[in-house]
């Protein structure tokens, strides 16, 4: 999990914020007007309640909006919460790689609009586009969606012994 800012033309800033995980690739994205542990806290809990799956750990750099009610948030939800070394951002490579996606498929080429609404309303689409159109070479060229849905089909093929 980590956080993006985008500075608007005119200088006002907006934090996407985003989840990604590292095995279907999946994220959530949420912008904020201010970047602080509250809505860090916020996110989360939107993450937990729109991925498919339990959450068991996350990874986030060292930011002020990661600690206190952030790190409360993952202790009451019974995640693990684990911090990258300061200055060292290749230790959560996987989000990094992700922004950098954003800022070139996003942020370059689309039009962003300037307040916070129709920025999340930009980023919902952008999030819909990532996560259920656009192939992944490291999933075998799914979209995250699909993967998810190849594991599930291959996981209810178990048969009880």
């Amino acid at each position: 999990m980590d956080t993006k800012e985008y500075i608007m033309p005119y200088g006002e800033k907006f934090y996407q914020y985003t989840a990604i995980d590292c095995v279907s690739k999946k994220r959530k994205l949420i912008g904020y007007s201010t970047k602080t542990a509250k809505n860090a806290g916020l996110f989360l809990d939107r993450v937990i309640r729109e991925f498919p799956f339990r959450i068991k750990a996350i990874v986030t750099d060292n930011g002020s909006e990661f600690m206190r009610e952030f790190d409360l948030a993952c202790g009451i939800n019974k995640i693990k919460h684990y911090w990258t070394t300061p200055d060292h951002p290749n230790q959560n490579a996987y989000v990094e790689s992700s922004h950098r996606i954003d800022q070139k498929e996003f942020y370059d080429i689309r039009y962003i609009p300037d307040d916070i609404d129709g920025f999340n309303r930009a980023l919902a689409k952008w999030e819909y586009e990532y996560n259920v159109i656009r192939p992944h070479g490291s999933i075998a060229f799914l979209s995250p969606e699909n993967y998810l849905k190849s594991v599930r089909i291959k996981s209810s093929k178990v048969l009880p012994m």
